[in-house]
């Protein structure tokens, strides 16, 4: 019996109406583009990808195993290492890749993991990681989308900081 907010759904406005206003600009370039794959495509990075894969690893996965262990950097190694393996299986399963290409994304599954993490710890809003996730994802489609997650990731980073020395 574990709430939301204990996985990091906080009540905070800002969040929301980015995912909002992401999801906006996604719509217009859907319809700029006369292509209305790009927005099921951003909704299924959005829930899919960055939902899914932010609640399962850094929200569920990351605090139990850091717990299991005593240790954050043994769960920042063991769940980004799974983090990074889970992006071979579909390849694996689709298009018949080679297991042990699960090896070439170990490394960037760790170093994606600490980047999450360090959204998510920094913002303690697990949507925040969630937008991230997915807009860079979803870059593929729309390149600026990329730009604007990290120049998110730097105000919301800047304005916590600012926000602490205030209180």
């Amino acid at each position: 019996k574990q709430g939301l907010s204990s996985i990091g759904f906080k009540k905070e406005a800002v969040p929301y109406i980015t995912v909002g206003v992401f999801t906006i600009l996604a719509v217009a370039c859907a319809v700029w583009k006369e292509n209305n794959e790009i927005m099921g495509r951003w909704f299924f990075y959005l829930i899919v990808v960055g939902g899914g894969e932010e609640i399962l690893f850094r929200g569920v996965a990351y605090p139990r195993v850091a717990k299991m262990f005593d240790s954050p950097l043994a769960a920042l190694i063991i769940t980004g290492s799974l983090f990074g393996a889970m992006h071979q299986i579909a390849p694996m399963v689709w298009n018949n890749a080679p297991w042990y290409g699960v090896f070439n994304h170990l490394g960037g599954g760790v170093i994606g993991t600490m980047f999450f993490l360090f959204i998510y710890a920094s913002t303690e809003n697990i949507i925040n990681a969630i937008l991230v996730h997915a807009a860079l994802d979803f870059s593929k489609y729309i390149p600026f989308f990329s730009i604007l997650s990290i120049l998110y990731v730097i105000v919301l980073v800047v304005f916590k900081k600012a926000r602490r020395k205030t209180v």
